[in-house]
């Protein structure tokens, strides 16, 4: 039986509130400067950071404090616990680009007939030299073993999954150079 990190429901509450406060920080700075092109310079950098910073605090949503069992994956979050049967996973992400330090595990939820993500701190004793994740090895063992038509080939490429936020990233960031010129 292997546990997620104990820091995980902490980082959950933690990401958000320094992100707004950053946020704050930036937006107060740029109010109350009297240089105007110190207020553009904030507000452009400001603008920079809003897609990420807004999809980091969605991302932290996702972090679940997690135990495996020999049946699933009991997920533990506001006080209720729900199994995942090692079946029902379809892929094991290692890299995500807004939340490197997590692992996300997609899932089919028969309760609610969707496909739900969710994200786990790995905990650092279960760290071999050498081996990302003894953790995330046993589950991606047992999932692979419960269902035989896994295939690696439908596992998403962290570059994949990197590719949309990125795009988006210097869509915003294109768009506010553009402001800043027009200024």
């Amino acid at each position: 039986m292997y546990k997620s990190s104990p820091f995980t429901s902490l980082l959950k509450k933690v990401i958000p509130v320094l992100i707004v406060i950053v946020a704050s920080a930036a937006i107060y700075m740029a109010i109350n400067t009297n240089n105007i092109m110190t207020q553009k310079h904030i507000m452009v950098i400001f603008s920079l950071f809003l897609m990420p910073m807004i999809v980091s605090i969605i991302k932290s949503q996702r972090l679940k404090d997690i135990v495996t069992e020999e049946n699933g994956i009991e997920i533990k979050s506001s006080g209720k616990k729900e199994t995942i049967l090692y079946k029902d996973i379809e892929y094991i992400l290692i890299s995500d680009p807004f939340t490197p330090w997590a692992i996300t595990l997609k899932y089919y939820d028969k309760k609610l007939r969707k496909h739900k993500l969710v994200s786990y701190i790995p905990n650092h004793k279960y760290r071999v030299k050498g081996e990302l994740d003894i953790m995330r090895r046993h589950i991606e063992d047992k999932f692979v073993e419960e269902n035989p038509k896994f295939s690696k080939k439908k596992q998403p490429k962290s570059v994949r999954v990197s590719l949309i936020p990125s795009f988006i990233s210097i869509a915003i960031m294109m768009t506010s150079f553009i402001i800043y010129s027009m200024w």
